[in-house]
């Protein structure tokens, strides 16, 4: 289970720094990013539940507990801050955060 959270982790680092760039390079246009959003929240969602699992069943503690911190952190943030009724520099900076926080959280975790 830990091999899966962790590559799934790493396609969602990936994902995440591609839709920050992105994001930020296409600052003068509004781009409806609905179905975008929605996948990227199931698929947060899911990695958030495959942690839990390892979590559970290979549990540390120590320096290591930044890593949930920070992942649960960025689920939130991720649920809040990227609705689509929020201004588009919110969301701009609320992506480039999530990916930001991806990184940080990964790190932590010794991906």
């Amino acid at each position: 289970m830990t091999a899966v959270h962790t590559l799934f982790g790493l396609l969602l680092i990936v994902i995440f720094v591609f839709l920050a760039l992105w994001q930020s390079l296409m600052w003068k246009t509004r781009i409806p990013l609905r179905r975008v959003r929605g996948m990227l929240i199931g698929l947060l969602d899911l990695q958030l539940l495959l942690g839990v699992i390892t979590f559970i069943t290979n549990a540390k503690y120590g320096w290591f507990l930044i890593h949930p911190i920070i992942m649960i952190s960025a689920v939130v943030m991720a649920h809040i801050y990227t609705k689509d009724n929020r201004p588009v520099r919110v969301q701009r900076f609320a992506y480039v955060g999530l990916a930001v926080m991806l990184v940080a959280g990964a790190l932590a975790g010794g991906a």
